[in-house]
């Protein structure tokens, strides 16, 4: 069956192709009891605009790309929320991409974005080098998740938690609390947010004279419980400050399972607060993130960058964080 166009219903009203366009897209120059007619002759053919030829006149699809590395995690589907909020009271439509963490992955991803000619870009960025390369495009593009290490005068902005202020709230609340043996457990400074958090650990740690403790892993919960059931980095540790809350959830389980009691045994941290930490037994104690601001203010960034000055000054903006007590530490 074949579409209907913009001609069917031009014949069926007895106007040019040109007055039905001018109808449909509420342009002047069409009679009110015209426009009323052709309406409804559309309507009752089933009409629906063609938006990609439309772009193509418009320079503009109203379509912005949302590129994460895993909207599963709790995390990304709060940040997503918040730009959901904003971009649909705009009228705009989001393509959502997942890259599994794969950079290449992410690389193809903005290709194809850009290839269905995205008026925008929000990225949750795996490396900067390659966000480097997405500039080239001249697209406007916000990155949330972490401010770059050197802030470049460049078309980009970012919006980002305070990772280094959040991390070293944490540990210096564990100090307080009389821990000793405090564990780093998450990804290292090869991860954009990793920088900013292992910075806040190790700057916390040296200054109460205490000894850094790295224990490496990916944002992953089942890794994490994994890692909690057999490791034995954690015999001498009476503190963990989880990466994020996926895998302080994953460590929860296996320390449970293995008879650690938490707090009493080791204290645990997490960062994040997704809303399950809450549920937790015993309840998160956890860093919070302002996720749905996030994606509010990184929505809406992109809008007034779309709709201004591409070359405008980069905008960073640094969200505060804050730690919330619950019962793991």
């Amino acid at each position: 069956m074949s579409r209907v166009t913009l001609r069917d219903v031009a014949e069926r009203a007895n106007v040019s192709v040109n007055t039905v366009s001018r109808a449909l897209n509420d342009k002047s120059g069409v009679s009110g009891e015209t426009r009323k007619r052709i309406m409804e002759i559309a309507e009752e053919l089933g009409y629906t605009q063609n938006l990609v030829a439309r772009g193509l006149v418009t320079q503009s699809t109203n379509v912005i790309g949302v590129v994460v590395s895993d909207n599963v995690n709790p995390y990304f589907s709060e940040v997503i929320q918040g730009i959901s909020l904003v971009t649909q009271a705009r009228g705009l439509t989001q393509l959502l991409v997942n890259t599994w963490f794969s950079r290449s992955a992410e690389r193809e991803a903005v290709n194809t974005l850009v290839q269905h000619r995205v008026d925008g870009l929000i990225l949750f960025p795996l490396d900067w080098s390659q966000v480097d390369e997405y500039l080239r495009y001249r697209l406007p593009m916000v990155c949330v998740g972490a401010i770059p290490p050197n802030a470049p005068e460049k078309p980009l902005d970012v919006v980002a938690p305070d990772d280094y202020g959040g991390t070293t709230e944490a540990i210096e609340y564990l100090i307080r609390a009389g821990r000793k043996r405090i564990a780093y457990c998450g990804p290292g400074e090869d991860s954009i947010s990793g920088i900013h958090r292992w910075n806040g650990y190790e700057k916390a740690i040296e200054a109460a004279g205490l000894q850094p403790i790295f224990i490496r892993l990916e944002a992953n919960t089942f890794d994490a419980y994994k890692l909690g059931l057999s490791a034995d980095q954690f015999q001498d540790v009476d503190a963990v400050f989880a990466f994020n809350d996926m895998i302080a959830i994953g460590l929860l389980r296996a320390f449970g399972e293995r008879g650690i009691r938490v707090p009493t045994d080791i204290a645990l941290v997490g960062y994040d607060d997704i809303q399950l930490a809450r549920y937790l037994t015993p309840a998160l104690t956890t860093v919070r993130i302002p996720k749905a601001e996030l994606g509010r203010q990184a929505a809406t960034l992109l809008i007034q960058r779309m709709g201004g000055d591409f070359l405008h000054r980069s905008v960073e903006r640094l969200l505060p964080t804050e730690l919330i007590v619950r019962e793991t530490a």
